[in-house]
């Protein structure tokens, strides 16, 4: 028997696990919400009307060093430390102190996919 909880406020999937086939789902119940029978990727998947469904891809657009369609309340990564809490902007453009300078951009806000780019 497959099983995994979530937060029912987000969706966002916990845990997930394994139990014996005779297993039943009061044994879940300390874990909070629970569904029990259907298989997820945390990574990709998260829960909406009780059901699992894939989380959507960021919708970010690059154009050179300009990028579009940040969503807001988006935390923005550079080179693995957090840069900015909350992006108050849906556009931002990325100033190079050097041209050969690069960057790996990481941005991230649930439920969406963690949109990652080396500007």
């Amino acid at each position: 028997m497959i099983w995994l909880n979530y937060n029912p406020v987000t969706g966002e999937i916990i845990n997930t696990g394994t139990a014996q086939n005779n297993s039943n789902a009061e044994q879940f119940e300390h874990l909070g919400d629970v569904i029990v029978g259907l298989h997820a990727d945390r990574s990709l998947h998260y829960i909406r009307k009780g059901k699992v469904v894939d989380r959507p891809i960021m919708p970010i657009i690059k154009n050179n060093l300009k990028l579009s369609g940040i969503p807001l309340g988006c935390a923005i990564y550079i080179d693995d430390t957090l840069s900015v809490e909350s992006n108050r902007k849906e556009t931002i453009t990325i100033e190079k102190e050097h041209e050969s300078d690069t960057y790996n951009l990481r941005f991230a806000l649930f439920p969406y996919l963690d949109f990652e780019v080396t500007v």
